[in-house]
């Protein structure tokens, strides 16, 4: 509210323009694609695909968390209150502020309580039911395991207006609780050689990437592609680590279908489609199994080398994903995150410092006298 000339002017919430800004990942503004295309695929799924997708939609959940994805939730109206057409869904109330507002629940006709969780703001106007009501952004963890913690609620029903998915306790406990599964033949010893990396051993690190890709671990063998071509450790050798990328590569590696992109786009600068087919190839590899590792770097690679010359905004937005990942990376002490970050920061500003068409009408807010 602000008071001018003996006269009260109310402001609505969002209206002042700002400059142009990168989109920043949330609900309000990317949504969460990885679990909104996972529950499509589920929902498409005949009978003998139902499984596989199920644990497709598991693993995408595993990534939103992996990512700190942030959720909206629906909050009960105080006494006397009516639904209003008032934006909540693009203007949240941050989950700091919330205090004590109490949550909205999806009540099933055999009594059971399902807190709801929107991953993008449209999904709220698909219902009267929450198109006019006030909802706080919180972390999609926090809300799982608030569920786990009351006894008043039995689970979560993610975008509940259409194709969602329910998520009781027992999915919700074996989601956030699950144990680490054995390694497989090889997984250790390239553990050993990320660890002998991190402390500058680089001689030790190609030795333990060497006995893990020995034992057949792909990841062995792109570790140990990277230290051949950087000359890290072991003789600098392009065509070797080509070798062993590519072999990699061959039992399904995301990260070293990835790398044959890159060093595709470095030998050909000017002529980015081989690199966008290995990007391509990568992305249908992790369409079933996203994960913090490669998700991000696949956001990044597509828009770089596709949607920043078919839609800036669709390449922004996949900026922002990138982005989310890479911090999350970073804060979480990956020295290869910051020079990734710094290239989707680099990406967004190139797209926003394009020239953007003038629109047809004068949008600025009127003044009062």
């Amino acid at each position: 509210m602000v008071r001018r000339a003996g006269r009260i002017r109310f402001r609505p919430v969002g209206a002042r323009q700002n400059e142009a800004a990168a989109p920043v990942y949330g609900p309000t503004t990317t949504g969460c694609p990885v679990v909104e295309q996972a529950v499509e695929r589920l929902y498409a799924a005949g009978p003998e695909e139902s499984m596989e997708r199920f644990w497709s939609l598991m693993s995408a959940l595993n990534y939103a968390l992996q990512i700190e994805t942030d959720v909206l939730i629906p909050l009960e109206l105080a006494p006397g209150v009516h639904d209003s057409a008032a934006p909540w869904g693009e203007h949240p109330i941050p989950a700091q502020r919330a205090g004590t507002l109490r949550h909205w629940v999806l009540r099933t006709e055999k009594g059971k309580n399902f807190l709801p969780l929107f991953t993008y703001s449209g999904a709220l106007t698909e219902s009267q039911s929450t198109a006019g009501r006030p909802v706080i952004q919180r972390r999609m963890l926090d809300a799982m395991e608030m569920v786990l913690g009351s006894d008043r609620l039995d689970g979560v029903v993610i975008n509940p207006w259409g194709r969602s998915a329910t998520l009781d306790k027992a999915l919700l406990r074996g989601l956030l609780r699950a144990e680490p599964t054995e390694p497989e033949p090889g997984e250790a010893e390239a553990q050993k050689g990320l660890e002998a990396a991190q402390k500058g051993d680089w001689a030790a690190a190609a030795a333990c990437y060497q006995a893990s890709s020995e034992l057949g671990c792909p990841a062995g063998a792109r570790l140990l592609a990277e230290c051949t071509y950087n000359g890290q450790g072991v003789k600098k050798s392009l065509p070797e680590a080509m070798r062993l990328w590519q072999k990699a590569a061959d039992v399904g590696d995301i990260l070293a279908v990835v790398a044959l992109g890159d060093r595709s786009a470095e030998s050909c600068p000017g002529d980015p489609g081989r690199a966008l087919l290995y990007y391509r190839r990568a992305q249908e590899l992790a369409a079933d199994q996203p994960d913090i590792d490669y998700q991000p770097l696949l956001c990044l690679r597509l828009a770089q080398y596709e949607t920043r010359y078919t839609s800036a905004r669709e390449a922004l937005l996949l900026a922002a994903e990138a982005k989310r990942g890479f911090g999350v990376r970073q804060r979480n002490g990956d020295p290869a995150a910051g020079p990734l970050l710094a290239q989707a920061d680099a990406l967004a500003a190139e797209l926003l410092a394009r020239p953007q068409p003038k629109a047809a009408y004068n949008t600025e807010p009127s003044q009062m006298g």
